[in-house]
């Protein structure tokens, strides 16, 4: 079975030229590595990104000067190495999406020779699940009675100065 078109997308801080190149790469992508299958009236898609592909189409997502915004900056990401991405996306009976799951494995070593843990590779598992119920019913969404507890995002990287989006390295 063929898989669905994908929809039409727009990022506002990548101009129209680089934009056609990474739908380019998404389509590439899809027809090499992706499978559907139907059964009882779900379609099941799957794909896998090869590292060579994340690597390609983080090059097209950098900017002019070859940084990756928030994350070439930091001298902890100089290394950074991927394995395979895996995806699945089960869309029911209507195209709607009901799952995605992504799994990866990244391994980093700390270049920055003044942190202690410059040379140690460190590696991370990620398992990303995400269901999708009621479709196309009505939500109504109210906040919790507590909201006045809660800290302002700004507030909270003032903790941390050194890190976060607030950072000297991702500005």
């Amino acid at each position: 079975s063929s898989v669905p078109d994908l929809p039409e997308f727009s990022l506002p801080e990548i101009d129209s030229e680089k934009q056609e190149k990474i739908a380019k790469a998404m389509e590439d992508i899809l027809s090499e590595n992706a499978t559907a299958t139907e059964k009882d009236g779900k379609t099941q898609i799957n794909l896998t990104i090869t590292p060579e592909q994340l690597q390609d189409m983080m090059g097209l997502l950098t900017t002019e000067g070859g940084q990756f915004p928030g994350l070439s900056d930091n001298p902890l990401s100089e290394s950074l190495q991927f394995s395979d991405i895996t995806m699945a996306v089960t869309l029911n009976e209507k195209r709607y999406f009901e799952k995605f799951e992504m799994k990866l494995s990244g391994t980093m070593t700390v270049a920055d020779e003044e942190n202690a843990a410059a040379g140690v590779p460190a590696t991370a598992h990620v398992t990303l699940a995400v269901g999708f119920h009621d479709l196309g019913q009505p939500v109504t969404i109210a906040p919790p009675a507590d909201l006045e507890e809660y800290m302002d995002i700004e507030e909270y990287y003032t903790q941390f100065p050194d890190y976060g989006e607030y950072s000297s390295w991702a500005a």
